[in-house]
């Protein structure tokens, strides 16, 4: 972030006449969390897997006045929601998971170009770390559930894929789908165990008619072409 900021700076001194640079000042946080959102949505916007994150508060904001424009310095500490990137969604109204101790968060570092004139907004750079929840602040001892989040998703593809399988079946849809990723497994134990897993799945270029496919050899449609969803199963 200090690289990305020092090579904002740059470009400023080459285009300005000025003597020195726009100083950069402290900013109210309350005073810049429609920005902080507008950064936010540009930064799941870019993202391409994960989870889309929410606003929790703005940590920390500077702002450098340029002209008609300002450029933001952000310190933002979100929260992942129940809405997978893929579905492009806006974070204001994506919703949690029922389990919303089990959400990952995280701060994320932002700078901001924003020219209220011209209406323009641009992301020059930005930087997330996501953390899980540690167990211990969402165990609840006496719940007759115990809910714990397995870490090693990718061996549980095969099942994400069955249950396509199964959803494909009901559905109607001209081309055959794939999953694209696991996203999260959560175990519950108590008489007995059950598994709740999210994974998304993405179009691809084989047609449904062609039954025979193996769906391993189809190809994903391009981002821009392709229908993608997300589906949960409790099993």
């Amino acid at each position: 972030m200090e690289l990305l900021s020092a090579l904002v700076l740059c470009a400023i001194l080459l285009s300005s006449s000025a003597q020195s640079p726009p100083s950069v000042v402290s900013a109210e946080c309350n005073d810049t969390e429609k920005d902080a959102g507008v950064a936010l949505d540009l930064i799941n916007k870019h993202r391409r897997d994960g989870y889309i994150f929410s606003l929790l508060r703005v940590a920390d904001a500077h702002v450098q006045h340029v002209g008609n424009a300002s450029i933001f310095y952000f310190t933002l500490d979100v929260l992942e929601t129940a809405c997978p990137v893929l579905s492009r969604k806006h974070w204001e109204t994506c919703g949690y998971g029922p389990l919303f101790g089990t959400s990952d968060f995280g701060r994320c570092n932002a700078v901001l170009y924003i020219d209220r004139r011209l209406q323009r907004e641009r992301l020059y750079g930005y930087n997330c770390t996501m953390s899980p929840v540690p167990p211990k602040l969402y165990e609840c001892k006496r719940c007759p559930v115990r809910i714990t989040v397995l870490e090693n998703v990718q061996q549980y593809v095969p099942e994400a894929e069955r249950i396509l399988e199964q959803y494909i079946q009901k559905s109607n849809h001209t081309n055959r789908y794939k999953v694209d990723q696991v996203m999260k497994v959560l175990l519950g134990e108590a008489d007995r165990s059950a598994y709740h897993i999210e994974f998304t799945i993405k179009e691809t270029s084989c047609p449904t008619i062609k039954l025979l496919t193996l769906v391993s050899g189809c190809q994903f449609l391009p981002d821009r072409e392709a229908v993608s969803t997300d589906l949960h199963k409790v099993y």
